[in-house]
């Protein structure tokens, strides 16, 4: 999720003057939606090779409650795998 928020700071957010705190909501769900149309690249920051090779590794949380051979079932959910 941080690399997500970091995108949305660095290509939408950012160097900006926002008026008021309503402004910065604003702005914020422009973003949101922004980046939700386009699932391709919320994959692309998803995917990133170090994410990709801890989550291979079942050093993940999620991994370590699933027991020995079960690694890839979240991130393959995710891709819609079955």
């Amino acid at each position: 999720m941080e690399n997500v928020w970091q995108f949305m700071r660095d290509n939408w957010l950012s160097n900006r003057v926002f008026l008021d705190h309503d402004d910065i909501v604003d702005h914020r769900c422009h973003a949101s939606n922004k980046l939700t149309d386009q699932p391709w690249r919320i994959m692309s920051i998803g995917l990133r090779d170090w994410a990709h090779l801890f989550h291979s590794t079942g050093a993940c949380m999620s991994c370590a409650f699933q027991g020995p051979g079960t690694q890839t079932q979240p991130f393959d959910a995710f891709l819609g795998r079955r």
